[in-house]
């Protein structure tokens, strides 16, 4: 079962910024190990994870295993967007408007959750709904009818 931790409105400059405001919610869960944050930011920098949906731009930070206790994703829709380095093209950036926080404790679980999250991608009506989510409930139901809780 994937345990998720959910964010509207989320107040942020940079994606730094984003990623350790989510990584330690997780740590304070117990879903992630204190190693976590610092990993998923050394590989943002080295393989950075934005990508361009339809009309809103995401990114899937992550990072190795050994950093995690628990399979988990914390999700952020974002008060403004904040700029993360393209995937397909790192010398490019994107503007971020949700931001799903990988946290995979066995690697078999990576491609479900990165098929999951590449299936809200290229859904625009529902991208569009967690985008403009108003409240974390809101947000959690939407995620609940999406194809991350059909692991």
């Amino acid at each position: 079962m994937v345990e998720l931790i959910v964010n509207t409105k989320l107040d942020a400059k940079t994606d730094e910024e984003v990623i350790s405001s989510l990584s330690q919610q997780m740590e304070k869960k117990g879903y992630v190990k204190p190693t976590y944050k610092n990993a998923v930011l050394a590989r943002e920098r080295e393989l950075p994870t934005g990508l361009k949906g339809e009309s809103i731009g995401i990114a899937i930070p992550h990072t190795d295993n050994n950093h995690v206790n628990q399979l988990s994703v914390s999700i952020a829709t974002l008060a403004n967007p904040v700029t993360f380095q393209l995937m397909e093209d790192p010398s490019q950036n994107v503007d971020v408007e949700v931001v799903f926080l990988l946290a995979v404790s066995e690697p078999k679980d990576q491609t479900m959750l990165l098929k999951a999250v590449m299936g809200i991608l290229k859904d625009n009506t529902l991208l569009t709904s967690i985008r403009n989510a108003e409240s974390e409930e809101t947000l959690k139901v939407l995620l609940d009818q999406s194809i991350l809780a059909k692991k």
